[in-house]
């Protein structure tokens, strides 16, 4: 099945803590991912959601969760904070979901610790769409977005926690 276009969806968690804080509470922090939309013609389009989530918390390795929903907006979920639709290079042939999931198992895109500081979906994003450069199927510089959202959500809502650019490992 083709993917029509990738959307970089931004929620509000809770989870993290500032750098030094040695509070045990939780504040909002800004957790970025993936949707492949493969059906956009609804309210609630199809879409493949790449996610690295955490598996173990006291090592930081993560999984890529991949699932396939209806993705609407809900009472339900946790708060959006940016959506933002970012399109493959335009007369070229749409990737399917099977070339995307394979050139991302094949960089080892499913193999992911977390920063030390237990942040790093940010740059996991960044680094999928930078996949998707080199593959051909973006123009160059669509990784950029990911900068940008961050930039407008510390500034729409300066309760989030923002970390900083975390990168953790590939393995």
């Amino acid at each position: 099945m083709p993917v029509l276009f990738v959307r970089i969806l931004v929620n509000m968690i809770l989870g993290g803590r500032a750098s030094g804080e040695t509070s045990t509470q939780s504040v909002p922090m800004a957790h970025f991912r993936i949707l492949l939309v493969l059906d956009d013609s609804s309210n609630s389009p199809l879409s493949i959601e790449l996610n690295s989530v955490g598996l173990v918390t006291t090592t930081g390795l993560t999984r890529m969760h991949v699932i396939s929903r209806n993705w609407t907006h809900s009472a339900g979920t946790t708060r959006v904070l940016a959506e933002q639709d970012v399109h493959f290079i335009p007369g070229h042939a749409l990737p399917t979901v099977d070339t995307v999931l394979n050139l991302l198992v094949g960089n080892k895109r499913h193999h992911y610790m977390l920063h030390a500081s237990g942040s790093g979906c940010r740059y996991w994003t960044k680094v999928v769409l930078q996949d998707l450069i080199r593959a051909g199927y973006m123009a160059p510089g669509s990784d950029s977005i990911v900068a940008t959202i961050k930039d407008e959500i510390a500034k729409a809502n300066p309760q989030i926690l923002m970390l900083a650019d975390a990168e953790g490992t590939f393995f």
